[in-house]
């Protein structure tokens, strides 16, 4: 199994491909909805992208293991994530 971190032999170019990836999210539409399933049915807690900074950035921060923890949807977890990943 390959992993990002390393690809045909070469290590990745990591601060090239990290700021490519922000780069080209730009009028993306990957962020705009998360869905969590309430006792009266789903809901996006994120209200059609107004609320994605925290759910961006912390997608970016976990695919490049950049944070210990995982996607948050809140800016307070996604601060706490990364001071805990020092």
């Amino acid at each position: 199994m390959k992993t990002i971190h390393k690809e045909e032999g070469y290590p990745l170019a990591f601060f090239k491909t990290y700021f490519a990836m922000i780069q080209g999210s730009v009028g993306s539409n990957q962020y705009r909805h998360l869905y969590v399933q309430t006792v009266i049915g789903p809901r996006d807690v994120i209200e059609n992208g107004d609320l994605a900074c925290a759910y961006f950035v912390s997608s970016i921060l976990t695919l490049f293991r950049l944070t210990k923890g995982r996607v948050h949807t809140t800016v307070n977890e996604t601060i706490r994530d990364l001071e805990m990943s020092g």
